[in-house]
């Protein structure tokens, strides 16, 4: 009986190097065991092309959620209009005590939590999420100890963004 397991390891492992794009859980369905089991067996010697192969995995997933709850909350940061990088807008809970994990950390995992998690939030772009932790702070934009004032240039005609300004 241990040759037949030690076998089905040495099989297990030799699929998981030969084919990097095989899911642990197909190869674990192949072979008749757990999925977990598989991730022990490969754990010591996983390939770097299967690193490589995971991790692209894990960064579209994560990507495809994000855009997913970006157009859920309307794809623009609900403060200021901005819409040109998704990676500039943020998920910010209204309420903090109702905040039970960060959207951004469990898009990787069940989309239906992370959508629930997402309709507790703001979205809002980075400026303005900043902006609103300072002024929730003791900081505030017009409490700046050295006087500084910002000047906001318009969106007008020059197409600028809101939040590009000018020291004086």
């Amino acid at each position: 009986m241990k040759n037949v397991l030690q076998e089905t390891k040495n099989w297990v492992v030799e699929c998981v190097h030969k084919y990097p794009d095989v899911s642990y859980t197909q190869i674990a369905k192949m072979f008749g065991v757990d999925r977990k089991s598989v991730s022990i067996w490969v754990k010591g010697g996983i390939s770097e092309e299967r690193k490589d192969y995971l991790r692209g995995w894990q960064k579209q997933k994560s990507e495809k959620a994000k855009f997913i709850l970006i157009q859920f909350l309307g794809g623009c940061c609900q403060q200021c209009g901005y819409h040109e990088c998704y990676d500039a807008l943020d998920f910010h809970h209204r309420n903090p005590s109702e905040k039970d994990k960060q959207v951004s950390d469990i898009l990787l995992g069940n989309f239906d939590v992370a959508l629930e998690e997402a309709k507790k939030c703001d979205l809002i772009c980075c400026r303005c999420h900043r902006e609103q932790h300072a002024n929730e702070g003791s900081l505030g934009p017009n409490n700046l100890s050295t006087g500084f004032q910002p000047v906001v240039m318009g969106v007008g005609n020059s197409g600028e963004h809101p939040h590009k300004v000018l020291t004086t």
